[in-house]
């Protein structure tokens, strides 16, 4: 992009161009702390029955379930909770009759809108300098990236919104009909991916992405549901989008093995799950799942939002206070939640894999969190995460790496999650990743004394945290060397009990 046609754009940020529209200051929503009780249960049986067989099953049961409809991929049942019972007491009940035919249960969980009150004075889109995105726009501003966007709807005839938009679907009605109804939608689409350097309104992080409307709510409604979420990102992986924004939350509950295994199915697909953390202000005191980044939210003084929920599950943070996007209306509006944090997130992703598509997701995931600004205390930590997101950095350390993995094919091999901590994950394996499946993968001690040989396939070599007696091993750091022909390369891994 040329230099003054940056400063423009810049400028037009900072005083609202003569076509745009006026700003609005909006009042959005807190989530509504169990708000819905959940009234459907999501089970995978051990060996997949008709939906003839398991309605007859259902209908002979003593649980007293009905069955609402199967979700094809992963082939999970969605099973109506019956009157009088709470989805805790259901999800016992059926688990106790049927313990050889259940593969997994959970329950349904509902999800909603993660934003907060907001009544700010006029702001300028502070968020976009904070995390150095005219210096990544030098570089790529998003071109050829479709990012996904499971929320409400977008009003995709919005003049910053239009020109970008693809085509999407209605998960919550079942229909083609993407149209926002209730605003939340076309505030996280702009924040992503608003058009920039058109003379009009705002920009995105991304602001020459694509934008895939993916509605997860049913008409003008607030709330999904994680069986909806599920096909959202299933959605997503099968028709090219490279990230997905998820800006739902639950107020209590943590998300179960059905979504995170959506979120590994992304991965194989060739792209991320980037989700909000929710606006409760508080720790849930859910584990990590490495293949979903849960983002937090911080102001424009980079400390923690006051309603930006925190936990082992955070990856990363991101602006969120007053953050100035696209409005459904046409217009503009100041918005505050995660919600927003997550589709800024979003868009660094977006213009990672824009400097080189050939990225992994591993790859791209691990550039995002090495780039990032480190806030609060040294290293990970529960309020931010691997630090604050930085598309300047991101994009820096991606033309980097690229230039890198391009001359040497073993120097894109990493290790994740790296550390391992079991206070953030309950996941007992690490990977070693982008590793031939010629290769040849040692472990050792820090002090030289081998551990274990590793096999490779598929282009990952995992290691169940055991030495080659089948012990676990200790707290501490390991090497490992992986040789193929003449390349070599070496890592090291942390291991935190």
């Amino acid at each position: 992009m040329k230099k003054n046609s940056l400063f423009l754009l810049i400028a037009c940020f900072l005083i609202q161009c003569a076509d745009a529209q006026p700003l609005v200051k909006r009042s959005a929503r807190r989530s509504p702390p169990h708000a819905i009780a959940p009234t459907q249960l999501l089970v995978k049986w051990k060996e997949v029955p008709t939906i003839h067989q398991t309605k007859r099953a259902l209908r002979l049961n003593t649980e007293g379930l009905y069955h609402l409809q199967t979700i094809d991929r992963p082939q999970i049942d969605v099973l109506k909770i019956p009157p009088g019972k709470t989805a805790e007491e259901a999800l016992a009940d059926l688990q106790k009759n049927h313990p050889d035919e259940i593969e997994h249960a959970e329950i349904d969980h509902i999800y909603y809108l993660a934003l907060t009150p907001n009544d700010p004075d006029f702001p300028s889109q502070y968020h976009l300098n904070t995390i150095g995105a005219p210096t990544a726009w030098d570089t790529t501003t998003g071109s050829g990236i479709t990012i996904a966007i499971a929320d409400t709807g977008v009003n995709s005839s919005h003049p910053d919104l239009a020109a970008h938009m693809t085509t999407g679907t209605n998960l919550g009605d079942g229909n083609s009909d993407t149209s926002d109804q209730e605003d939340h939608g076309t505030w996280v689409a702009g924040t992503a991916a608003a058009v920039g350097n058109n003379g009009i309104g705002v920009a995105g992080g991304a602001f020459n992405a694509t934008i895939m409307p993916i509605k997860v709510t049913t008409g003008a409604g607030g709330s999904t549901s994680s069986s909806i979420l599920i096909q959202a990102i299933y959605y997503a992986a099968d028709h090219g989008a490279k990230v997905i924004n998820i800006s739902f939350a639950s107020s209590s509950s943590c998300d179960g093995s059905f979504i995170n295994d959506a979120g590994t199915y992304m991965k194989s697909k060739g792209g991320l799950v980037v989700k909000a953390a929710g606006n409760d202000g508080i720790d849930k005191g859910c584990s990590n799942d490495p293949d979903i980044i849960d983002v937090s939210a911080t102001d424009s003084s980079d400390a923690l939002a006051s309603f930006s929920n925190t936990g082992n599950e955070i990856d990363v943070a991101a602006p969120g206070v007053n953050i100035v996007t696209t409005d459904r209306s046409g217009g503009y509006a100041s918005v505050d939640g995660t919600s927003f944090s997550t589709p800024l997130t979003a868009s660094v992703i977006a213009l990672i894999w824009a400097v080189d598509p050939t990225f992994t997701p591993a790859q791209v995931q691990q550039i995002l969190f090495d780039s990032a600004v480190d806030l609060g205390t040294g290293g990970y930590d529960t309020s931010f995460g691997w630090g604050r997101i930085s598309a300047a950095n991101a994009v820096r350390l991606s033309t980097q790496r690229s230039l890198t993995f391009q001359t040497n094919t073993l120097q894109n091999v990493y290790a994740y999650p790296n550390p391992w901590d079991i206070r953030r994950t309950s996941n007992r394996q690490v990977t070693i990743a982008n590793v031939p499946d010629t290769a040849t993968i040692k472990l050792f001690t820090i002090s030289g004394a081998w551990i274990r040989n590793l096999t490779a396939s598929n282009s990952r070599a995992l290691w169940d945290l055991k030495n080659d007696s089948g012990e676990m091993v200790a707290s501490g750091l390991y090497f490992y060397i992986v040789q193929n022909g003449d390349s070599t390369a070496r890592g090291t891994i942390a291991v935190i009990k």
